[in-house]
């Protein structure tokens, strides 16, 4: 089933507004050659600027090791709205970090600044009386026992029941582990990491037309497993297994 921000990003591209982003810390410059990937736009090189872009910081933003060979930047006459360009015998092709684009699709999860805000498409909103149920519907589906369900919920009670209503997502696995990895001794078979971010949501916030897609969302409990990125041998007994689970209440 499509979400509502799948649908408005599809529509966007139909009616010939271009492509949505849903995080744009990285702006889009003139010239920029680059790739799209889990909401983000990743600079590759700027063809005006191909030595490095610099952002409002004065840190260049792309790298040389990027640029192809031979390449001549193109020229921009800003008054005369003319760009010419020169690219002699270029061999166009940029050698990328084969392991880059993977890890650049992977979201940018930062425990010290997290992200929990309505546009984001994992988001979900719902009202406290409707909130332990979801979250031991989503708990179980991320292969958590009943102890650790229960476990789960009783230790973040308190804070979960401070406003009527709780905004929550689920960290990717992947995301999680690139800020706090882990290491295991003998090496398991699967690890399952359940990461949970969540904030309070006043009643008077949640009128807010921002919080609509969120509040959808809220029935689609299946989604986590793909989303977290929990493996089928999670379930297996006869495996070696590792569980952790956490949150962070986001201020």
């Amino acid at each position: 089933m499509a979400y509502f921000s799948e649908d408005f990003a599809e529509t966007l591209g139909l009616l010939g507004h271009g492509r949505a982003l849903w995080f744009g810390e990285e702006p889009v410059q003139l010239g920029d050659v680059g790739f799209l990937a889990a909401g983000s736009f990743h600079r590759i090189f700027n063809t005006v600027h191909p030595a490095g872009v610099q952002n409002d910081c004065g840190t260049p933003q792309s790298s040389r090791a990027h640029v192809p060979n031979n390449f001549e930047p193109f020229r921009y006459d800003e008054t005369a709205d003319v760009q010419q360009t020169k690219v002699s015998e270029c061999e166009c092709i940029v050698n990328v970090d084969p392991g880059r684009q993977l890890r650049d699709e992977v979201e940018h999860f930062d425990p010290s600044c997290p992200s929990l805000e309505p546009h984001s498409p994992t988001t979900v909103l719902l009202p406290f009386i409707e909130l332990l149920h979801y979250i031991d519907g989503v708990l179980k589906s991320l292969s958590l026992h009943t102890s650790a369900r229960n476990d789960f919920i009783t230790y973040w009670l308190p804070a979960l029941s401070k406003t009527p209503y709780v905004a929550l997502r689920f960290v990717p696995q992947a995301a999680y582990e690139r800020a706090a990895e882990l290491e295991v001794t003998p090496t398991p078979d699967v690890v399952t990491r359940v990461f949970m971010l969540f904030r309070g949501v006043s009643a008077e916030d949640t009128k807010s037309a921002t919080w609509v897609a969120a509040r959808d969302r809220a029935g689609h409990v299946d989604q986590w497993p793909s989303i977290v990125g929990v493996k089928v041998e999670a379930w297996d007994k006869s495996r070696f297994r590792v569980l952790e689970w956490g949150a962070m209440e986001v201020l």
